[in-house]
């Protein structure tokens, strides 16, 4: 392999595949394109990367290189091109991680978390039916269908100071009832 003083490369012995042309090119401009790389991508590692890569494709198109000049953008091209197809891949690889995060399976002590959480709305459930039927559809419709006391009022068809009246007798029953269950403190969580 020869070593090439600037003034001496030769692009024809370039393009005839001498290893000695290529390594002079790559001495002369490897540290300035990883730079380049890396004001773009911000990374040191993944520009010496692309730079490498760069220069594979330079050496694999060699035969089609006139002069210096050209070699010179080809390199600054692919490795903008590298750079840019690089960091379109990050961004789609954060929007999948995002994505993946925001549908990820629970942890266990979510999962925990969500079996406590129905097996109360169970027992508040089977406390609410047994309410009077008045006070248990108040209360449904309150609590379970978020309906405010006038709609409850018009679908009920009553007024609604008794929608509030049989609420109030319904929480009132339900406290006693999950009293009884030591679960009274449960029901400013669930209602």
């Amino acid at each position: 392999m020869k070593a090439y003083p600037h003034s001496a490369f030769s692009i024809e012995c370039f393009r005839a595949g001498d290893a000695g042309a290529f390594d002079f090119l790559f001495r002369q401009l490897y540290a300035a394109l990883c730079c380049f790389a890396e004001q773009i991508v911000h990374d040191e590692f993944i520009a010496e990367e692309l730079t490498q890569n760069a220069f594979i494709k330079l050496w694999n198109k060699r035969s089609g290189f006139t002069s210096l000049i050209k070699i010179r953008a080809f390199l600054y091209i692919a490795i903008k091109n590298e750079a840019f197809n690089h960091l379109k891949k990050e961004k789609n690889k954060l929007k999948t991680t995002d994505h993946l995060r925001a549908n990820a399976p629970l942890s266990e002590n979510d999962i925990s978390d969500q079996i406590i959480y129905t097996e109360l709305i169970l027992i508040l459930n089977k406390a609410i039916s047994t309410l009077p039927e008045r006070c248990k559809k108040v209360i449904e419709l309150s609590y379970l269908h978020e309906k405010s006391s006038k709609e409850i009022a018009e679908t009920m068809g009553v007024s609604i100071s008794t929608v509030d009246n049989q609420r109030a007798r319904g929480i009132q029953l339900l406290k006693k009832s999950l009293a009884k269950g030591g679960l009274l403190y449960l029901l400013p969580f669930l209602i």
